[in-house]
């Protein structure tokens, strides 16, 4: 069986990914060095050394799946050095690697809200603003992205707009609702406005972080072979977060990785719900499709992945197998 993919990890705090990537598992190495040894880099948390390893290697070869895979983890290793920054609170130098990763990654909702965190903490408004709105309209239930939207209105003056956003991210994740958001709402109302902020700002760190805390725990069995325990976390994380389309996808590949695959097929279903632009999810689909003989309805899946990415190269070489 063809192993599945994985997206870029969950979280604005990543852990590592640990012995083998999926997409590594997927297509091996030995096809290139410095790819290889960008892989190991990446892997013991060395990102620094994993960027410039595989930049290196896009230079090398034209192997169009390496110079593919290169591309996608000069993303991931930007990503991570952004997430970095941003802990040490380097907002420049974390701006300028998630500006660096949404140049190959543009549609991943997570690296556009990590962008607007870093912009707003430099007081650029308006590219916060920008790259919210980007978040959102890749994913319109990103609730955490429409809290700091919320949160950016308010700070800017624009209450009563804010007001509505932050509603709505309570709607979307009933774990903000909590006393400090009545709280801030009262101070909202008497007009001490600088108090309601303070605290509005405090609402992220609720059950989105327990929901990511199940999901990379997930992560980590899933790896480790453990694909029943990895079920069960994922099955916790979205207990709590039931629209978050990677988790959704994770907890198919576990159920897939089991041989459970019409239940991995409602989940790929569930994560495309709420993301149709979820590349990675739309080829694990398709790749359990194909395995259970539903080839039509694989190559159904392969086509709509090359509408949204026109260069994918592992929908084009599926298809060149399903024609053959």
């Amino acid at each position: 069986m063809e192993p599945l993919k994985s997206s870029r990890p969950l979280t604005d705090n990543d852990g590592q990914e640990a012995s083998m990537s999926f997409l590594q598992r997927f297509l091996g190495v030995g096809r290139n060095h410095a790819y290889d040894e960008g892989i190991r880099c990446y892997d013991e948390g060395r990102f620094e050394d994993a960027l410039r390893l595989f930049e290196r290697a896009l230079t090398e070869t034209r192997d169009m799946m390496i110079q593919k895979l290169a591309r996608f983890y000069v993303a991931e290793s930007h990503a991570q050095l952004g997430q970095a920054a941003l802990r040490r609170g380097h907002y420049e130098v974390a701006e300028a690697h998630f500006a660096k990763a949404l140049e190959i990654h543009p549609h991943y909702a997570d690296l556009h809200f990590q962008r607007a965190f870093a912009l707003r903490k430099l007081k650029d408004y308006d590219g916060a603003q920008f790259h919210l709105q980007e978040a959102l309209r890749i994913n319109p239930r990103f609730a955490k992205a429409r809290l700091h939207y919320g949160i950016l209105l308010y700070e800017t003056g624009r209450r009563e707009e804010a007001m509505r956003h932050l509603q709505e991210a309570v709607q979307l994740d009933p774990g903000f609702h909590t006393e400090r958001y009545e709280e801030a709402l009262r101070h909202d109302r008497e007009g001490r406005f600088e108090q309601a902020l303070a605290l509005f700002e405090t609402l992220g760190s609720t059950s989105t972080d327990d929901a990511l805390y199940h999901a990379q725990l997930g992560d980590d069995l899933y790896r480790r072979g453990d694909f029943e325990a990895a079920v069960a976390e994922y099955r916790r994380a979205l207990a709590i977060q039931p629209n978050f389309a990677d988790i959704r996808n994770h907890l198919g590949m576990a159920l897939a990785a089991m041989g459970r695959e019409q239940e991995a097929i409602q989940e790929f279903q569930r994560a495309l719900e709420i993301n149709p632009h979820y590349v990675e999810v739309r080829l694990n689909l398709a790749i359990t499709l194909r395995d259970m003989g539903r080839c039509e309805e694989a190559r159904e899946q392969y086509l709509k992945v090359l509408e949204i990415d026109p260069e994918n190269m592992i929908a084009r070489n599926a298809l060149a197998n399903l024609a053959a």
